[in-house]
């Protein structure tokens, strides 16, 4: 169903979760879309929601947008897929007076051009996926109803497997996410088996690195200082940097100063096809925030060090990267 109710949950749908983080939960669940966060918002939701029919109180119909937004959103980031609005959900509901309620729902949170319609935002997995359309808002109210406490990480698992069966089965290919408010200013980049390759072969080689270097790489940011000026010391220019020679040792300090990065602020590695002329591949390795608001790249940020030939700015970056 196209038009006014999609329009107007997909306006909102990255306000909803924000303000379930800032407010509703006071940033006590790290909101990244990773199965850890299913699970905690669960247990909040159980928490917060001792019967399933309160959920379509009038009182508590903002926390249960808003976990419907997330639980969307999280499962896409698995399955791919896309946003729609129906006006029945076709969910087996036993409790005959919660269905009676779902069937009599209004979706009030604002003011701001609110339809007085009822129906249900729900999510549309990439077809190749064979996965079924879910209604985020009837996975709350399973949960709510469930006797145990995994039924949201169930489903994530599920449509993980089954995405990852279908991508054995057919070479290059991935889900796809239409693109939300959710999804930050960043489109996220699609996975990558070139940055796989790299981070598994970059974890497995950097005690050696770490040995060699000096050992003692504790992740702190205060090594950021020692890190650079090692740099400076063994790649004291930009031709050092970028020669095949040195490969080993440079590759070593990006993986570690973006694992300090990633540690410092929610984050994590992706794969940009873009790089300057003359970087190696490094250069494509990059960091982006988990909510997609920005990205940074730890080669860069070393080829900055060796322009300016100062430690410092190095440092001070982190600062900003975790405010």
């Amino acid at each position: 169903m196209n038009g006014e109710p999609l329009d107007w949950w997909l306006d909102r749908v990255n306000l909803l979760i924000d303000m379930m983080r800032d407010v509703d939960l006071g940033g006590a669940i790290a909101l990244d879309y990773s199965a850890a966060s299913l699970s905690a918002l669960e247990n909040a939701a159980r928490d917060r929601l001792a019967d399933p029919a309160e959920a379509l109180y009038d009182d508590q119909q903002s926390f249960t947008a808003s976990v419907a937004a997330y639980l969307g959103e999280a499962l896409m980031r698995v399955g791919g897929g896309h946003w729609d609005w129906v006006a029945d959900a076709d969910v087996t509901v036993s409790d005959p007076l919660l269905r009676q309620r779902l069937t009599e729902h209004r979706w009030h949170i604002d003011s701001a051009g609110e339809p007085d319609v009822g129906g249900f935002p729900i999510i549309r997995p990439d077809p190749a996926t064979g996965l079924e359309v879910l209604s985020p808002t009837h996975l709350l109210l399973e949960a709510l109803q469930s006797d145990g406490g995994s039924v949201w990480l169930n489903a994530y698992e599920h449509w993980k497997q089954v995405v990852q069966d279908y991508a054995a089965a057919h070479s290059g290919w991935m889900p796809f996410k239409e693109h939300t408010l959710a999804d930050g200013f960043f489109t996220a980049p699609p996975p990558s088996a070139v940055l796989d390759y790299w981070l598994a072969r970059m974890e497995q080689r950097f005690p050696d690195w770490a040995a060699t270097t000096g050992g003692d790489w504790d992740h702190s940011p205060d090594s950021i200082n020692r890190l650079v000026a090692l740099v400076l010391r063994v790649t004291p220019t930009a031709e050092a940097l970028r020669d095949p020679a040195n490969m080993d040792f440079v590759e070593g300090a990006s993986y570690y100063l973006g694992e300090v990065l990633r540690r410092g602020c929610p984050s994590r590695w992706v794969y940009h096809e873009f790089r300057d002329e003359g970087d190696p591949i490094t250069a494509n390795f990059k960091l982006q925030l988990n909510d997609d608001e920005g990205d940074t790249g730890p080669f860069h940020l070393l080829s900055l060090a060796i322009k300016d030939g100062d430690p410092g700015p190095s440092r001070a970056y982190y600062d900003v990267w975790v405010g």
